[in-house]
């Protein structure tokens, strides 16, 4: 009922026919987001969580497939904060780190740490890492601000 309803109004229609009615309502979905300054949106970080999450990791499940790496990498060149924290928190996982994983472990953890820093995306929460500064030692895996970090801050988001 609602696909005929939306495809028949003037707006949607030629997009109903050409790309059809779960097409349009993506790509509708998708420009809505982007234009919401509310949301957190990436295109990489979409397209990956649109990748089947068994897909997501290669056949030796030891790192993420190529299509994921490759998706992950560029949002978090974009710094958006999860992207960044999921290439870190997939680094530390990895036992027995070879030299060049260790530099994209600490690059990827330092990336995210400073997107919590400067609040980078739009309406990114830091208030679930508050208590994560205040434990007496931060956790290898964990991307944690330390107080004053915290308090250098700008534009905090209220709780």
């Amino acid at each position: 009922m609602a696909k005929k309803r939306t495809c028949e109004l003037n707006k949607y229609n030629k997009s109903c026919q050409k790309q059809g009615y779960d097409k349009l309502l993506k790509t509708t979905y998708i420009t809505w987001r982007k234009a919401d300054p509310e949301e957190l949106y990436n295109d990489a970080y979409q397209k990956y969580l649109d990748i089947p999450e068994v897909q997501r990791v290669n056949k030796q499940h030891t790192w993420y497939s190529n299509k994921a790496d490759k998706l992950l990498r560029q949002c978090a060149k974009e710094h958006f904060f999860q992207c960044a924290n999921a290439l870190q928190l997939g680094y530390y996982s990895v036992k027995n780190r070879t030299e060049k994983q260790e530099h994209e472990y600490k690059y990827y953890k330092d990336i995210a740490k400073e997107i919590l820093i400067k609040v980078e995306n739009n309406n990114l929460y830091v208030s679930s890492y508050i208590d994560c500064f205040s434990k007496a030692k931060e956790s290898a895996y964990e991307v944690c601000l330390t107080h004053d970090e915290y308090k250098k801050n700008v534009g905090q988001p209220s709780y």
